[in-house]
C-alpha cells in the first residue's frame, strides 16, 4: 500500500482530477480518499482547576485506592 499525498482547489463543479506518479500499478485498485475539512466548530472552553502539585507520599496503587 502506498499514501500518495495532494493538495488540491475544489472547484464549485466539485470535480478534481488526479495523476498518480508513473511508479503507481495500473489496474483495478481502491482508493481511499480523506476530505481534511477545516473544523467549523470553536474550540471548547472547558474550566481548569489547579489542585496545586501531587502529594510525593500518595500512591495509585490498585491495593492502595
Amino acid at each position: 500500500m502506498r499514501t500518495v499525498t495532494v493538495q488540491v482547489d475544489i472547484p464549485p463543479s466539485r470535480e478534481v482530477r488526479v495523476v498518480l506518479p508513473d511508479d503507481v500499478p495500473t489496474g483495478r485498485r481502491t482508493m481511499l480518499l480523506v476530505i481534511d475539512a477545516p473544523d467549523e466548530r470553536p474550540p471548547l472552553d472547558l474550566p481548569v482547576h489547579d489542585f496545586g502539585p501531587w502529594p510525593e507520599d500518595d500512591s495509585l496503587r490498585r491495593e492502595d485506592l
